[in-house]
């Protein structure tokens, strides 16, 4: 064997079989996921953003706030000074 993968492109017959294994997740809550990924990508198209940031007790204006020019999302960073950190947008 030469661990090499090869695509079947008709060789070898194909099949495609159907609740063959009990799946991890119900169909169901696989159902909520996927609505809940399109509704975060509405979110990132909707204000021109790359990514999405979930918002955390520490940070409440995590993607509230955004930039009127370039349509980005401001974020909180830490600069260290000599008497500790900082929080700056």
């Amino acid at each position: 064997m030469t661990k090499r993968r090869d695509l079947n492109d008709g060789q070898v017959n194909q099949y495609y079989v159907e609740d063959s294994h009990e799946a991890i997740i119900d169909k169901d809550t696989w159902e909520l996921v996927q609505l809940e990924l399109a509704r975060r990508k509405a979110f990132r198209e909707d204000h021109l953003l790359k990514s999405y940031i979930v918002q955390n007790d520490d940070n409440p204006f995590t993607t509230k706030v955004f930039c009127a020019e370039c349509r980005s999302s401001f974020g909180r960073k830490n600069w260290i000074i000599s008497r500790g950190k900082r929080n700056i947008w």
